[in-house]
């Protein structure tokens, strides 16, 4: 079977989550200061943003639902920030990275969608 080429797209978004585990293993164990409240969606995205980041690196077929609950739920989290007053990049990067995984070619590269 030969070793299918991760899209440039997916590996910006490896890179990113990768970037985002970082900070929050930071802030969860480092003490930065946050909203009262954000330590548990903190904890839940940290921990679902490890073996994403393995997953889109790897283009593992489970990646890529995971995938979309990660950036979903970061798309919650920052509405929940919305509605304290908070803006948060997430409200526009997440939905464009959901719209960007729904994608024909990209699902096919996980081994979903038409010609997987």
């Amino acid at each position: 079977m030969p070793e299918r080429q991760r899209p440039t797209g997916i590996t910006i978004l490896a890179v990113l989550a990768m970037l985002s585990v970082g900070f929050g293993f930071i802030a969860l164990f480092g003490g930065l200061g946050g909203a009262p409240g954000a330590l548990p969606i903190g904890v839940i995205l940290t921990i679902v943003g490890v073996p994403t980041v393995y997953g889109l690196w790897n283009l593992r077929p489970w990646a890529w639902p995971l995938a979309l609950v990660l950036w979903g739920l970061s798309t919650l989290d920052a509405l929940l920030l919305l509605s304290n007053g908070t803006l948060n990049t997430n409200l526009i990067v997440g939905p464009l990275v959901i719209l960007y995984l729904m994608r024909a070619d990209i699902r096919t590269a996980f081994g979903r969608g038409p010609g997987a």
